[in-house]
């Protein structure tokens, strides 16, 4: 497959998260996705999709138009976003639209809206971090348990984790870690989307994915020293 036919990680994780919310997940869905998500870092394909969540930096963001979460906020004054979020608990109505998923998981989700509606940015994203792999994982279990019951599927399933499991580590590892160190030396203060960025371009489209790379920052502890916005301009350090 050329480079510039690979559709990004980010691009397949919004697929996977809409043909969950809005048809539910099956097992001819779960063929398409099974040679998506393989990363040789992971133990299984569930470990690499559920932990995507893991590594976005801002989740509400990345869900709030998968969910419909539709409202202005930023049109509103502090008074009239309580009054809102006032209005849809006492009438028992969600902010959003019902899905295809579990109870919990749908107010975790709506508990994550009214707290991003009244302007409490972090407690949100934990919520939506929380709602988005449980409702990812609930989805992948319901799906696998039904394979399972087939001994030729359950053979399969097993066949694809191996090979996963026993992946080449990534060939880039290692030069990506200096020019990480490097950079980070020089620009303490550098963001952390702005290093994957920065990153993703200069080793070109399809060499490294963006999970792969939080997941590095994260399994390093990298990251600035203090969070500057607007975020510093930086540029890689290539070691020599």
């Amino acid at each position: 497959m050329d480079n510039e036919n690979i559709i990004p990680w980010d691009v397949y994780m919004e697929l996977l998260f809409k043909t969950i919310l809005y048809d539910g997940l099956d097992e001819n869905d779960l063929k398409i996705f099974y040679q998506i998500f393989t990363l040789p870092e992971s133990k299984n394909i569930q470990d690499n999709i559920i932990s995507y969540f893991d590594y976005v930096d801002d989740p509400f963001d990345k869900l709030r138009h998968l969910i419909g979460f539709l409202i202005p906020v930023e049109n509103f004054n502090d008074e009239e976003k309580v009054k809102i979020v006032r209005v849809m608990d006492e009438r028992l109505l969600p902010l959003i639209e019902e899905f295809n998923v579990s109870k919990g998981d749908f107010s975790l989700l709506n508990s994550a809206c009214c707290l991003y509606a009244l302007g409490i940015t972090n407690m949100a994203n934990n919520l939506a971090r929380i709602a988005g792999k449980s409702i990812i994982k609930h989805s992948l279990d319901r799906v696998f348990e039904q394979l399972k019951t087939d001994s030729s599927k359950k053979e399969a399933i097993s066949l694809m984790n191996k090979k996963n499991a026993s992946g080449p580590k990534n060939n880039f590892h290692d030069e990506i870690i200096k020019i990480m160190v490097s950079t980070w030396d020089k620009y303490p203060n550098a963001s952390k989307n702005g290093m994957v960025e920065k990153i993703l371009h200069h080793f070109g489209e399809g060499k490294i994915s963006r999970a792969t790379l939080n997941r590095w920052i994260k399994t390093n502890n990298f990251g600035p020293k203090k969070i500057i916005k607007p975020p510093t301009a930086f540029n890689l350090v290539i070691p020599s």
